[in-house]
């Protein structure tokens, strides 16, 4: 009887238990349904705010482009105090200028309409009076509107074909002032590849530093060029100087007149005997008096 009790105490125990531990382990399940639906929600409206801010940077980037503006990136902490200088413009080079403007503008980030206002104030010389003419007939609306009007008056010719004028192109005078232009006509030359313009490149070199740089068969334009300014520097070197001897001279001295050629002897007309001709001797006179005279004629 005591056994059946005893037996009877344990499991109730054992059902008390196992309903605790059901208990707990339901609570703990609850909570952590309840923490993975919260995440997901988090998750939910972290990712619908990363597609509005997402649309709304498309939009402004979309809208920078239709102004003429290129996205870029912030700059970096250590160089937002660097301090850019505007170039000036005085009709010359308008090309170049264009571009170191436009590379302003995209590292202030300058807003369109200001674009034209900085630019205008830095005009020089003959472009101010050919800007206030066309201002004053129909303002510009964008920087890239005045931008193409400089490029059209200022700028090289829509007739002229660079593209040519690179294939021509040959070394007349020093490899600096030949690579010069040659860099200018190419950044004019759209279509071409790095090997098309590594081939004019070495086309147009002088003869020397032409067979020289194929000898070394450089693999870019940068090589062709550090190897073709090696052998100048060795041709430059290797070029005699005419030598320009000075004579001493002292302080009271006076040049001393080069004597005049003299003419060559000519050989004579007629050979110059080697003796003396002989004369034959004079006869002595010898003078008689009349007397004489007389008695020879009469023997």
């Amino acid at each position: 009887m005591a056994d059946g009790t005893r037996l009877k105490s344990i499991e109730t125990q054992l059902q008390q238990i196992t309903t605790t531990i059901n208990t707990q382990i339901q609570n703990q399940l609850n909570q952590l349904t309840e923490t993975v639906a919260n995440h997901s929600q988090s998750i939910t409206d972290t990712s619908s705010v990363l597609q509005r801010m997402e649309t709304v940077l498309q939009s402004i980037a979309s809208n920078a482009v239709t102004h003429g503006q290129q996205p870029r990136p912030n700059p970096p902490m250590h160089t937002r105090n660097v301090k850019l200088e505007f170039p000036r413009f005085d009709g010359s080079h308008a090309l170049e200028w264009l571009f170191r403007a436009n590379q302003f503008f995209e590292y202030y980030a300058t807003a369109d309409p200001e674009r034209i206002t900085i630019a205008s104030v830095h005009f020089d010389q003959t472009v101010i009076p050919w800007y206030q003419m066309l201002q004053r007939a129909r303002p510009f609306l964008s920087w890239q509107e005045l931008s193409r009007s400089i490029e059209l008056e200022f700028g090289p010719s829509e007739f002229e074909r660079p593209r040519a004028s690179l294939f021509k192109l040959t070394q007349s005078g020093s490899l600096d002032d030949y690579y010069l232009e040659f860099t200018a006509l190419a950044n004019r030359s759209s279509g071409l590849t790095v090997e098309a313009l590594l081939d004019c490149f070495i086309s147009g070199l002088q003869t020397e530093l032409k067979r020289e740089v194929i000898a070394q068969n450089p693999g870019s334009l940068i090589q062709a060029v550090s190897v073709a300014r090696l052998y100048e520097d060795k041709f430059t070197q290797s070029t005699p100087k005419p030598s320009q001897f000075i004579h001493p001279r002292t302080k009271y001295s006076t040049p001393n007149p080069s004597p005049a050629p003299t003419p060559p002897k000519k050989p004579p007309i007629l050979p110059t005997p080697s003796t003396k001709p002989q004369i034959p001797p004079q006869r002595s006179i010898k003078h008689i008096s009349s007397a004489e005279i007389q008695l020879r004629r009469d023997k």
